[in-house]
Formats: structure tokens, C-alpha cells, sequence
């Protein structure tokens, strides 16, 4: 009677554990969305009130140059365009600010006339101002972090690291 019990039983216990793996597969796709902190920095276009999401500006295929103070270009390492704007750049001040280039990572002491000029600005800045997050870096995933269970399991541990910093730098 056993091995008659068993083998009726196989297909069900089968079923069982399929079910069980699709259940544990369902639970560690759940999640939430972890969205764009009020202190986070993006890149501002003032003339269209839209933001960009500064990870993403080098995979961009638009032209964009980014204002910034002098310090942060150097912690960047952009190369001046020319050797005479680069003895120039040397001897800048830290808190002044040049033009960068994302993208090719080219520094301008002075922008090109009709260049697309981005300031920075933290999110909270924008608040209630009209400003709008660009739908091309929106689409890619630019100001949402989708953390599905996994990433939850794995951020009660300490081992997940979050899009964004406490203070709101990005960890791209």
C-alpha cells in the first residue's frame, strides 16, 4: 500500500514544489521603489525647467555643458580643451566655476554660444517651481531605484547599497 500511496502521491508532491519555488520567485520579485531624495543633486536646464540625472548625462547622446565650481571639475578629472585654458584652469580658485562636458569629459572656461547650459540644484530646490524630470533619463531609471525583495534582504543585512547617500550623493 505504501509504494501504491507514493506513487499517486508523486505527481501532487511535484506540484507542491513547483508551486512552492514559483511562490519563493514571486516573493523575492516584490519590492518597492526607492525614489530620488529631496537632497539630491541633478543637472537643471533653467530656460526648459528640466532636471537630468548626473549619472546618466555621459551615456546621453545630447550635447549638454554642465556648470560647476572649479573644485568639483578637478575631483572629476576634465581635461582643459586647450594648453592655454588649462594653465588657465590651474590657476582658477576652487570655488570658481567652468563649463564641463559629461560626456567627453572636456572642460570649457567659457561655453560655446548656444551650448545647452545645466546647473546644478538639489531636488528640493525645484520643489513647487515647475521642473520637470527629463523623460529620456526618467525612462532609463534615472530618479527611481526599483528594490526588489532580494535588494531588501540584502539591505537588512548591510550588504545593499542604496542609488543615493544619506546626504544625497548618488553611488553610480
Amino acid at each position: 500500500m505504501s509504494n501504491n500511496y507514493l506513487a499517486k502521491m508523486k505527481p501532487v508532491l511535484f506540484m507542491l514544489f513547483i508551486i512552492l519555488i514559483a511562490g519563493c520567485i514571486f516573493l523575492l520579485s516584490l519590492g518597492s521603489l526607492e525614489m530620488l531624495p529631496d537632497n539630491a543633486m541633478v543637472f537643471v536646464d533653467i530656460n526648459k525647467k528640466v532636471y537630468y540625472s548626473p549619472p546618466l548625462m555621459a551615456d546621453d547622446e545630447r550635447d549638454f555643458l554642465v556648470v560647476m565650481p572649479v573644485k568639483a571639475a578637478r575631483e572629476k578629472k576634465f581635461s582643459p580643451i586647450s594648453k592655454q585654458q588649462g594653465e588657465y584652469f590651474e590657476a582658477m580658485e576652487d570655488d570658481e566655476t567652468v563649463c564641463g562636458d559629461f560626456k567627453r569629459k572636456i572642460l570649457y572656461l567659457v561655453p560655446d554660444e548656444g551650448a545647452v547650459l545645466l546647473y546644478p540644484r538639489t531636488k528640493v530646490e525645484l520643489s513647487g517651481k515647475g521642473y520637470v524630470p527629463d523623460q529620456k533619463h526618467a525612462n532609463w531609471g534615472g530618479f527611481v531605484n526599483d528594490i526588489g525583495m532580494f535588494s531588501l534582504v540584502r539591505q537588512m543585512l548591510g550588504l545593499y547599497k542604496s542609488r543615493w547617500t544619506e546626504n544625497g550623493d548618488w553611488n553610480w
